[in-house]
């Protein structure tokens, strides 16, 4: 492999990462929703990630109050 090939190859990886596993599963329909769409929204644009995490974590403390004390 030469150098131009191996710049080819790291530039490839740059514009098209390898996929990220899909998130474990824990029983919860709301909490699950909430991961899968953090998950997916972290696969967009890097500039909504701030803007994606502050909806999940609403949409998990939403989830928490609903819980209550037990």
């Amino acid at each position: 492999m030469t150098g131009m090939d191996e710049a080819v190859d790291t530039a490839t990886e740059a514009l098209f990462p390898a996929p990220t596993p899909p998130p474990p599963r824990t029983g919860d329909p709301l909490v699950d929703e909430a991961v899968d769409r953090l998950h997916r929204e972290l696969a967009a644009d890097p500039g909504e990630h701030a803007a994606a995490g502050s909806r999940v974590l609403q949409a998990l403390q939403a989830r928490l109050q609903d819980l209550g004390p037990e």
